[in-house]
């Protein structure tokens, strides 16, 4: 009886000759997953843009609250100003701070849209002239100060100077002399008077 051996297919241990995978293959793979040059750089310059808008538009914000602080404190100036009762040495310290919050504010000037640019500079400008406005009328008040002080220096100066004791005492001492003098005359007077009062009336 003949007895037939079956082959042993697939499920074995592959022998020496076997094929093995490919290690470029592998590699090719994962290259595929970076992207392309083009699309980093435009990334990249998309990136640089968006800093230089998130810049662009942090310098106009801070300029237009800057400006809104200069333009109330520009304000409250104006009023001051107008009070007749005011005080001007302290209004004009104010005004040089405000001037320079404005000069702050215009500080990134290339920066800033076309409207916040203009509103500052308007302002800035009423600003230097209420400066200016101030100066002179606090100059102009001081020199009337100093005129009302040199006019009242002159009328005291002008003025007899004060008797000293002895004065005193010489003009008493006269005083005292001419007194009987002065009473004998009222006697003579009187005995005048008394003389004119006997005769006889002719009535």
């Amino acid at each position: 009886m003949t007895v037939f051996k079956g082959r042993k297919t697939g499920g074995g241990r592959q022998g020496p000759g076997a094929a093995k995978p490919d290690s470029k293959s592998k590699g090719a793979t994962r290259r595929k997953a970076v992207a392309p040059l083009p699309v980093r750089v435009t990334i990249a310059v998309v990136a640089v843009l968006l800093l230089a808008v998130a810049g662009f538009m942090g310098a106009n914000i801070s300029a237009i609250n800057t400006y809104n602080q200069a333009t109330n404190s520009l304000n409250q100036a104006i009023s001051a100003y107008n009070n007749p009762d005011s005080d001007l040495q302290g209004l004009k310290t104010q005004q040089e701070q405000i001037d320079q919050e404005f000069q702050s504010a215009s500080a990134l000037d290339p920066l800033l849209l076309p409207s916040v640019k203009s509103s500052i500079q308007a302002n800035r400008d009423v600003s230097q002239k209420l400066t200016q406005k101030t100066t002179k009328k606090l100059a102009k008040q001081e020199g009337k100060a100093n005129a009302n002080g040199t006019g009242r220096t002159g009328h005291s100066s002008n003025e007899a100077p004060g008797l000293s004791d002895e004065q005193r005492k010489q003009i008493e001492e006269t005083l005292k002399a001419n007194q009987p003098a002065s009473g004998s005359q009222n006697n003579n007077s009187s005995s005048g008077t008394k003389d004119d009062s006997n005769k006889a009336k002719p009535w």
